[in-house]
């Protein structure tokens, strides 16, 4: 029993860490600055999709960072599985 109050008590401590809304307020007492403005952004380029290939629907949150690849003009793309379009 005294092991398991041991473990819980830092615990519990820690969850209370996270009720303060914003640690920058913590040691400044003046308001945070609010953000800039947008500005408009007039694009000069105007991109068109040439073609386009459906290559899954993905690896099942593994995270096996898989990103297609262009060598000598060809797209290449694999799966999980090992399989390459």
């Amino acid at each position: 029993m005294g092991c398991r109050l041991a473990c819980l008590l830092p615990a519990a401590l820690l969850v209370g860490c996270g009720t303060v809304a914003d640690p920058t307020e913590w040691f400044d007492d003046e308001p945070a600055d609010a953000p800039s403005p947008l500005v408009e952004i007039n694009n000069r380029v105007q991109p068109q999709r040439l073609w386009s290939r459906d290559i899954g629907s993905g690896t099942d949150e593994q995270l096996l960072n898989l990103r297609p690849q262009v060598a000598a003009g060809v797209v290449y793309a694999a799966d999980a599985d090992g399989r390459v379009q």
